[in-house]
């Protein structure tokens, strides 16, 4: 059997293991939280010029056929 304390170190170093482990996914969920809301920016971005696309094209139409 080993002795207490060899077991209590082992223990010691996977807890100082688990938790660098630990932060080191807290930071990637960070990292990937802020990809994501800069890619809803971006689609929010990019339908606001959608819209304002199809508005231009409504008036555009519109004036033609008022030139007509």
């Amino acid at each position: 059997m080993k002795p207490l304390l060899t077991l209590a170190e082992q223990a010691t170093v996977r807890m100082a293991k688990a938790e660098r482990k630990l932060a080191k996914a807290e930071a990637k969920l960070l990292r990937t939280e802020a990809k994501l809301e800069t890619r809803k920016a971006k689609v929010a971005a990019a339908q606001q010029i959608c819209e304002a696309a199809a508005n231009e094209v409504k008036q555009l139409a519109s004036h033609a056929e008022t030139v007509e």
